[in-house]
């Protein structure tokens, strides 16, 4: 019997990519002042493999108005457990479906399947929105994948990104974003490089930081809350090294314990009396000097080292659901998580854990060795960071490897 081969480039992409395209530019140009900068196809030849780095939820959509093809993003999985919504956005652009907190060797192959077909992949290789406004760690699995698919590599930057959609705010600013063309690798220029190389060529493209800009030309970032939800990033107070302390409302933010109060600026910066950094930036990679130099919080033997109330615990079945298991209290020790509901207690030791991630503004999600996925959701504002800074410091504790490196 003949098989017929299903391909997954399609006609209806590029329809979808034609038809929206002009809808989606008058959005992003009324509410963000978006100015994206075209592609010259006239340069080299594709299919391609498009980077950025990550700073807001429309980053694929923003990037996407920058070419005249559809592009197929590799997306977090957790799109396609949305019901009929993930249905549609699967049958009109199909993006490639990767699970955060694990290695994926059906999206390789399935990327390979849509390049071998013509198609044009992006990639955000951090993998992760920015929290503070700064490019977060690249894997060397980018500069694999790129030896392995042997295609011209393109750069573009998002620039405005992180202030405009802070990833920790649940609301946007108005001020300016672009997107701007930085340079093609062909692989003629590559292919003698190692995956690190590659993946540290595409990393110094990529870096950026915010706010980054001069006294002499400030933008104004214009929105209401400006400072709202930022506990969900800076869990540990600079004055009396508090834990969840951090309260926000409006503009403003005050630690519960010693009164430290800020206010966060139009133009990206924080000010108050004595506050020891002007950024949020410079907040929370102090939080990870001294969590790496002086360790986690001191507690009594068997309390944990910070605990949240509200939390739902969810398995989660790849690219298809979710499955609630409870609610209740989640509480990190030295060597464990417990998820503690009205039928008792869960148990998750640190060393039967493969991976711990955060999607979205604060799901704290992670992945078992046994290959189980689980998640943990709250209604309420609350720091999924500093679950994973902790679990990368005492995984190096515990591995005997210090260095530095937080998961983010």
């Amino acid at each position: 019997m003949m098989t017929v081969k299903i391909m997954k480039v399609k006609l209806r992409h590029k329809i979808t990519a034609a038809v929206a395209r002009p809808l989606f530019y008058i959005f992003a140009r009324l509410r963000y002042r978006f100015v994206p900068q075209a592609f010259d196809y006239s340069v080299i030849k594709g299919p391609y493999l498009i980077v950025s780095n990550h700073s807001t939820d429309l980053d694929a959509l923003f990037l996407a108005l920058c070419f005249r093809e559809p592009i197929y993003f590799v997306a977090n999985d957790h799109i396609f457990r949305l019901g009929l919504i993930s249905k549609i956005i699967s049958y009109l652009s199909s993006p490639i479906p990767i699970l955060k907190s694990a290695s994926d060797i059906k999206t390789v192959r399935d990327i390979r399947t849509l390049v071998s077909e013509g198609g044009s992949i992006g990639l955000f290789p951090e993998g992760n929105r920015t929290y503070n406004g700064s490019t977060t760690y690249i894997p060397v699995a980018t500069g694999k994948l790129a030896k392995l698919l042997k295609i011209p590599i393109v750069i573009y930057n998002l620039e405005g990104g992180y202030l405009s959609s802070p990833r920790w705010s649940g609301s946007d600013r108005r001020g300016e974003l672009n997107c701007r063309f930085k340079r093609i690798v062909a692989y003629e220029d590559y292919k003698d490089m190692s995956p690190r190389q590659i993946t540290d060529l595409i990393r110094r493209e990529l870096q950026m930081e915010a706010p980054d800009q001069s006294a002499a030309c400030r933008v104004r970032y214009e929105g209401k809350n400006l400072a709202e939800s930022l506990e969900r990033l800076l869990y540990k107070c600079p004055a009396c090294h508090s834990y969840a302390s951090v309260i926000t409302h409006g503009d403003d933010g005050n630690c519960s314990v010693c009164g430290l109060s800020f206010r966060f600026t139009e133009e990206g910066y924080l000010e108050g009396h004595a506050l020891p950094y002007k950024t949020v930036l410079g907040w929370d990679l102090w939080q990870r000097t001294d969590l790496n130099q002086n360790g986690p919080p001191k507690r009594q033997e068997g309390q944990p080292f910070f605990e949240d109330q509200g939390e739902v615990l969810y398995e989660i079945i790849r690219a298809q659901k979710s499955i609630k298991i409870g609610e209740g209290t989640l509480a990190l020790y030295n060597d464990r998580i417990i998820f503690k509901d009205r039928l008792g207690l869960k148990i998750f030791l640190l060393s039967d854990i493969m991976n711990m991630v955060i999607y979205g503004r604060q799901n704290l999600q992670f992945t078992l060795f046994d290959g189980k996925t689980y998640v943990f959701k709250n209604q309420k504002p609350r720091s999924a960071i500093k679950y994973v800074y902790h679990y990368y410091y005492l995984r190096q504790i515990r591995r005997g490897e210090m260095n530095g490196f937080l998961g983010i």
